[in-house]
C-alpha cells in the first residue's frame, strides 16, 4: 500500500501492521491488493485508486471508513464529478470487494456499499473505439512497408506486436506481460500461452502470418546480444536500444508506449480516428470485425476467452439492424406455406 497517501492511514484504519495481530486491515489491505495483482494488474490498479479516493474522501469529511453509511457512499461518488457509468460501479465493485475482504477475516463487519446502486450502462454503445476491416489492414500494411525498408528493431518489433494483437485478440496487459518461453508447440500449432483477465491459463494458436515478423524480431534481439535465437529469454517485447548511456534497452512496455505506437502508426496510415484509439482498441477490432465476418459467435467468444457469451455479444454490431431482423424471414415462411392467397382487384 506504499502508494496511498499517509493521511489515509492516520485515520486509524490503515495503521502499520501490529505484530501480535496476524489480521490488522493494513496487512490484510496489503494481502488484498497482492491477491488481486496476481489475477489482474489492470484491476489491482482499478481497485486501488478506488480505495484510495473512498479513504481520502473519508478522512476528509472525518468519518471513519467502518462507520461510514450508504449516504457517505453517494455523496463520495458525487464528489468524483463527471465519470462514465462504468468507471463509478467499478468503484464501486472495488471498495465493496474490500471490505467484503476485510470481512471475511474478521476485521470489521462493515460494508456501507451493500447493494450497489449501480449506475445504468448503455450496452449498446461503446466508448473504445476500433478499426473497421479496411482500416485494419492499412494499419498492418503500412506496419509491414516501415518495417521492410527500415529493419529497426523497433519497427520490426511494432509490427510483430501489432499482427499478433490484430489476429488473436489478446488482451495488451497480457501481450506486454508474455515471455518468450510463453510461444509453445501444441500438435503441431505454434501457440501463445498467456493468463487471460481471471488468471486462467489460455492458448490462442499464432498464424504464420504473425510467427515469421515475430522470429524476425526475436532474431534481431538475439543478434544484439550475441547469442542464438532459441537461447533467447525475457519478455515477448521489449524496449529497442536508443541513443544515449541511459537507453539500453529491453525495457518492459507499458500500456502508454502501446497506446502512443498504435496512434502513430494509425496515423501515418492515414486513419482518422488516430488519436482516439487506445490499446484496448485492438481487442475490440478483433472481436467486432470476427462477428462481422461471419465468424460464429461460440467461436469468437472461445477467441475472446469471454466466460458470457452475451460479453460477446456486446461487440455485434449488427444485432440491432432491421434488415436482418428475423421477423422477415418469418413472414417469409409463413407466406409460403399459407393456403390463403387473397385475390386481388
Amino acid at each position: 500500500m506504499e502508494q496511498l497517501p499517509e493521511s489515509q492511514r492516520s485515520n486509524g484504519v490503515l495503521q502499520a501492521a501490529n505484530s501480535d495481530d496476524r489480521y490488522n486491515p493494513h496487512g490484510l489491505t496489503d494481502l488484498w491488493l497482492q491477491t488481486l495483482a496476481r489475477k489482474s494488474a489492470n484491476t489491482c490498479k482499478l481497485y486501488e485508486r478506488a480505495l484510495s479516493s473512498w479513504l481520502t474522501y473519508c478522512h476528509g469529511q472525518n468519518v471513519h471508513p467502518f462507520e461510514a453509511r450508504r449516504a457517505d457512499v453517494d455523496d463520495w461518488l458525487l464528489s468524483l464529478g463527471p465519470k462514465s457509468a462504468s468507471t463509478l460501479n467499478s468503484y464501486q465493485s472495488g471498495v465493496r470487494n474490500w471490505y467484503r475482504y476485510l470481512g471475511r477475516n474478521g476485521a470489521t463487519e462493515a460494508d456501507p456499499v451493500g447493494a450497489e446502486n449501480r449506475s445504468p450502462v448503455d450496452r449498446d454503445v461503446s466508448n473504445t473505439a476500433s478499426l473497421d476491416q479496411e482500416e485494419m489492414s492499412r494499419l498492418l500494411d503500412y506496419a509491414s512497408k516501415h518495417a521492410d525498408e527500415t529493419g529497426t528493431e523497433t519497427a520490426v518489433r511494432n509490427c510483430a506486436m501489432l499482427r499478433l494483437m490484430l489476429t488473436t485478440g489478446v488482451r495488451s496487459a497480457a501481450v506486454l506481460a508474455s515471455t518468450v518461453g510463453q510461444i509453445q508447440i501444441n500438435r503441431g500449432h505454434r501457440v501463445l500461452e498467456y493468463r487471460n483477465k481471471g488468471g486462467k491459463r489460455r492458448q490462442v494458436p499464432l498464424a504464420p502470418y504473425v510467427t515469421v515478423t515475430l522470429d524476425r524480431y526475436h532474431q534481431i534481439r538475439a543478434d544484439r546480444h550475441g547469442i542464438r535465437r532459441d537461447e533467447l529469454s525475457g519478455l515477448l517485447f521489449v524496449s529497442a536500444p536508443y541513443r544515449g548511456p541511459t537507453k539500453t534497452g529491453d525495457r518492459q512496455l507499458d500500456s502508454k508506449d502501446l497506446g502512443e505506437i498504435l496512434r502513430r502508426y494509425a496515423r501515418k496510415a492515414g486513419i482518422e480516428s488516430h488519436d482516439q484509439l487506445v490499446p484496448h482498441s485492438t481487442r475490440h477490432s478483433v472481436i467486432t470485425n470476427a462477428l462481422a465476418q461471419g465468424i460464429s459467435l461460440p467461436k469468437v467468444q472461445d477467441l475472446a476467452g469471454h466466460a458470457d457469451p452475451r460479453m460477446t455479444r456486446l461487440y455485434d454490431h449488427s444485432r440491432n439492424r432491421l434488415d436482418d431482423s428475423p421477423a422477415y424471414q418469418m413472414a417469409a415462411f409463413i407466406s409460403e406455406h399459407s393456403n390463403y392467397h387473397p385475390q386481388r382487384d
